[in-house]
This record gives C-alpha cells, structure tokens and sequence, in this order.
C-alpha cells in the first residue's frame, strides 16, 4: 500500500503488545487492554470502527469503557471536525502528549522533557537489575578473608574452568563464531 517499512513496524509493535481474546474449542480466552486504532476523521470509517466495535462488546460481552476511551487529533482541527467524531464515537477529546504503555506520544517534535517519566522508570529498574546482576557476579568475586579482590581480567575470566578460569564466553569470540555462519550461510545457499 506504499507504507514505510518504519510505520509498518511502528503499527505491528503497538498491535503485538496488546491482549485479545482467543476463541479455542469454542470458548473465549484473555482480554483486550491499551489498544490505539488508527484512522481517517471520515464519518464512513469511523462508523465501520464503532460497528465493529459494538460487534465485539456482543460477541464477547466486554464493553468498551467510553468515559476512558478518547481521540487524538492535531491541535488546528476545526472545531466541527472535532464535533463530528465526538457524535459518532461518543469519545471525548485528548491532548498531546500523552503516555502510552509508559512511551509518551506526541504529534510534534519529541523533547527531552517528554521523556523524564520513562528515563526515572528505566534508571530505577536498571538500579533493581544492578542490583540483582551484583548478587550473581559477586560469585564470580575471589573472596579471601571477608575482603572482595578485584576481578580478574576478562581473558582469564574466559577461560575454561578446568584451565583455571570461569567458564565465561568471550564476547568477541561469540561474535567471529557468528559471522562466520553468517558468511557460510551466504555462501551456500542460493537465496537470501
């Protein structure tokens, strides 16, 4: 349909993370939570979407909870254009930016600013993770005397453990392995 490769991947993002019900042996399973549906401001689509919608509150007896459902336009919409959909959808206006499964959307150009909610949510889970990551590499820790010994170098660390290492991959040495399939695979097979 001429879509970018970027936008197709935006939309299968935002479809891939939400729940839906399934139907399996005749019986629904799951829920539907967070979804955004994209679409023209034409009174025809947005009747098709409010059917189909109305379709699925009857087959699975979920109703769509319209005091917290809304739609985002750009800001210099006309004020009739913004009444119409209200009177088909019977959902209220929201205003940009707006967060979304913790991403804040904008129709304008994204700022630093926009982003200090998720910044403080990933430091803080980086934090716990630190943390957590601290417990397990303390076992790669040489302790003597209740005293912790600096690492030693990542090459020993390398090492297998029979040769007085632990056992760990070496990154660069993952890396040469899997450009070399990558090369072996491209130069035995006749298509990509």
């Amino acid at each position: 349909m001429g879509f970018s490769e970027v936008f197709i991947d935006l939309i299968w993002r935002l479809l891939a993370n939400n729940w839906y019900f399934v139907l399996l042996n005749g019986h629904a399973h799951g829920y539907a939570d967070n979804t955004i549906i994209f679409s023209s401001a034409e009174s025809n689509s947005l009747q098709l979407i409010m059917d189909t919608l109305q379709e699925y509150e009857r087959i699975y007896g979920q109703l769509i909870n319209k005091r917290k459902s809304s739609f985002y336009m750009y800001n210099k919409v006309s004020n009739e254009l913004i009444q119409q959909i209200e009177a088909v959808t019977g959902f209220v206006r929201g205003q940009f930016p707006f967060t979304y499964l913790g991403c804040p959307i904008t129709h304008a150009r994204k700022r630093k600013v926009d982003y200090t909610e998720l910044l403080t949510k990933v430091k803080n889970s980086l934090q716990t993770w630190k943390g957590k990551m601290m417990l397990y590499g303390g076992k790669a820790n040489n302790k003597d005397e209740g005293r912790s010994r600096h690492w030693p170098s990542w090459l020993n660390m390398c090492l297998p453990k029979h040769e007085g290492g632990l056992g760990f991959r070496s990154i660069f040495d993952m890396s040469k392995a899997l450009c070399a399939k990558l090369w072996w695979n491209f130069r035995t097979s006749s298509s990509l």
